[in-house]
């Protein structure tokens, strides 16, 4: 299975559940905080078991993206945003905690949990972090598959043949890209506001 074909559920699952785990595993050398983990186990199991529930299909008939598996663009279009996902939730992550954490402060109830997480501060940083990467990677990815699609469109046009996107294609993008609008208006209010992770 390479990167490059994970064109099914069970392929998507298992990249998103191996980015998940490396980001994580680099969070926590450069921040040494396994506390995240909790965090971010649940949702790497998750796709874990997704991949599982739908690996009867992985070798079964290709969608309508599999015929253009041999495009460059897509070769970079698929790990970027599987990255740029794997980022996206470790934000996720990096929220709850930072919710958890600021009304354990609000209650002055400070349990063992407490006591094992990083600061506020260091969990802040940690989602910036990942909400600027995970957007880097993830407009990336899309201005890769918008490069795919005028790629199609463009040789259509020159061999008089159709595109042929096909409509679970249409849906793929259109997804990405409110998945792109919603983080961009996510960061531009954390710039301009100073939004919390909370928020």
């Amino acid at each position: 299975m390479r990167m490059a074909h994970a064109y099914t559920i069970f392929d998507l699952m298992v990249f998103v559940s191996l980015a998940l785990a490396i980001v994580y595993l680099l969070i926590n050398l450069k921040y040494k905080r396994p506390d995240l983990g909790l965090f971010i186990l649940p949702m790497v199991i998750i796709a874990g078991l997704v991949a599982l529930f739908t690996a009867s299909d992985a070798h079964g008939a290709a969608d309508s993206m599999s015929f253009a598996m041999d495009n460059l663009w897509l070769y970079i279009h698929i790990p970027l945003i599987i990255i740029g996902t794997a980022f996206f939730l470790t934000a996720f992550a990096t929220g709850l905690m930072y919710f958890i954490m600021e009304k354990q402060l609000k209650q002055k109830k400070f349990g063992k949990i407490f006591e094992r997480f990083p600061s506020l501060d260091t969990i802040d940083k940690i989602n910036s972090a990942s909400l600027y990467i995970g957007f880097a990677s993830y407009t990336a990815g899309t201005l890769c598959a918008a490069g795919w699609v005028s790629f199609r469109v463009t040789h259509a046009a020159l061999f008089d043949s159709n595109p042929d996107l096909g409509p679970s294609f249409q849906l793929k993008l259109l997804f990405a890209v409110i998945v792109w609008i919603m983080f961009g208006v996510i960061l531009i209010l954390k710039i301009k506001r100073g939004m919390t992770p909370r928020q």
